[in-house]
C-alpha cells in the first residue's frame, strides 16, 4: 500500500494551513516509508527527520524546509530504529533491538554525516523507544520493556538520557 500513490499508507503528508473551511488537499512530502520508527524536527533548521524500517534496512531520512529529501543513514543490520530527537547538527536515534541510543552527527554546511554514529546510551534502560527534548535542553527517553520482552528485569520508565546534566550532545567542533 505504501507504493500506491492513491493510498495514504507509508507517507508523510504535508498539510498547508490546517483549517476546517476550504482545506487544501494534503500533498505527499515523502513516500515509501516502512514500519514506524519516529519523527523529529530540528528546531534550528526546521528539517524533519524520519526513522523507519524497511525489508532491506533501517534508515534515517531528512526532509528540509525546501522539501529536499535525502537518506541520512542506513542500518543494513536492522537494529530497530525507533524514536528520534534532533538539534543543531545531531540526530539521536533509539535502536530498540540492540538497546542503544546513537548520535548521528551532521556537517553544519552540508548536512552530510561526519562519521559512524556514536553510541550515547548502552546497557541502561533496555528497550527505549521514544525520545523527546525538554525545554532545558535535556533529552528524555521512554522504554517499551513490557512489550519488547524485558519486563521481568525492567519496568517501563521515562528517563533522562543524560542524567549527569549537560543536555544535548555537542557538535564535534564544540568538544574539548
Amino acid at each position: 500500500m505504501a507504493a500506491d500513490p492513491q493510498s495514504l499508507a507509508g507517507k508523510v503528508l504535508r498539510i498547508e494551513q490546517p483549517t476546517t473551511i476550504g482545506q487544501t488537499p494534503p500533498t505527499t512530502a515523502l513516500s515509501g516509508i516502512g514500519s514506524g520508527g519516529g519523527l523529529c524536527i530540528d528546531p534550528v533548521d526546521g528539517s524533519l527527520y524520519v526513522a523507519d524500517r524497511t525489508p532491506t534496512a533501517d534508515r534515517l531520512q531528512r526532509i528540509t524546509k525546501n522539501s529536499e529529501v535525502s537518506t541520512v543513514w542506513t542500518w543494513p543490520d536492522k537494529p530497530g530504529v525507533a524514536g528520534c530527537a534532533a538539534m543543531d547538527g545531531t540526530v539521536l536515534v533509539n535502536l530498540i533491538n540492540t538497546k542503544l541510543t546513537v548520535a548521528v552527527r551532521l556537517a553544519p554546511s552540508t548536512g552530510a554525516v561526519t562519521g559512524e554514529p556514536d553510541v550515547v546510551r548502552k546497557d541502561t534502560h533496555a528497550h527505549a523507544w521514544a525520545l523527546r527534548m525538554s525545554p532545558d535542553g535535556n533529552v528524555w527517553g521512554a522504554t517499551v520493556n513490557k512489550t519488547a520482552g524485558d519486563a521481568e528485569k525492567l519496568d517501563d520508565v521515562v528517563f533522562p538520557l543524560f542524567p549527569q546534566g549537560g543536555g544535548f550532545p555537542r557538535n564535534n567542533d564544540d568538544k574539548t
